[in-house]
């Protein structure tokens, strides 16, 4: 009967209010508890590795069900790959998807030129009349000199203490 209520639990988990985190450790909780109560006694490690790979699309699928609906791009996006992620790297996925997402809201919604066709794939161009025969490139205005600048932190030219890497860190390139 336990065993039963820890599954009937784990499907049904839902994050509601909770935050990612402490929807991703509830959900923890009950699969430590499910594997205390009912081990694993396969002896063939072929068996073995199969028995893990299906526990994991299960964690996996519930995991994913249980998450609220502002992630359904995400969701939808770990289950259309070609190989199923595990249910830890889906977990890392999430805030880190849904972060680069609200970043790219976020630009997109504070540019006050951009049309829906003027946007590419990671790019957002500005509408700029095109002198006969020339391709596109950006105006003099939009090129800052920093030759001037000069960081007291680190010594590097060209930024300043506020734009330092070394202080705010470096991006994740």
């Amino acid at each position: 009967m336990q065993i039963y209520d820890l599954y009937r639990k784990a499907n049904t988990q839902k994050q509601g209010k909770d935050t990612l985190e402490d929807f991703w450790n509830k959900l923890q909780a009950i699969w430590m508890a499910i594997d205390r109560k009912q081990p694993n006694l396969m002896k063939c490690s072929g068996d073995i590795a199969t028995f893990n790979k299906i526990n994991q699309e299960q964690r996996l699928y519930q995991f994913l069900t249980g998450i609220d609906e502002k992630f359904e791009v995400i969701r939808r996006d770990l289950l259309m790959q070609e190989k199923t992620p595990s249910v830890e790297s889906a977990y890392a996925t999430v805030p880190r998807e849904a972060a680069r997402l609200q970043i790219l809201k976020l630009t997109t919604n504070s540019e006050e030129n951009t049309s829906l066709g003027e946007v590419g794939i990671g790019l957002t161009v500005r509408n700029r009349p095109l002198e006969q025969g020339q391709g596109w490139s950006p105006s003099q205005r939009d090129k800052k000199d920093k030759s001037h600048l000069h960081c007291t932190h680190c010594g590097m030219k060209k930024n300043t203490k506020e734009t330092c890497f070394k202080i705010v860190g470096y991006p994740e390139w």
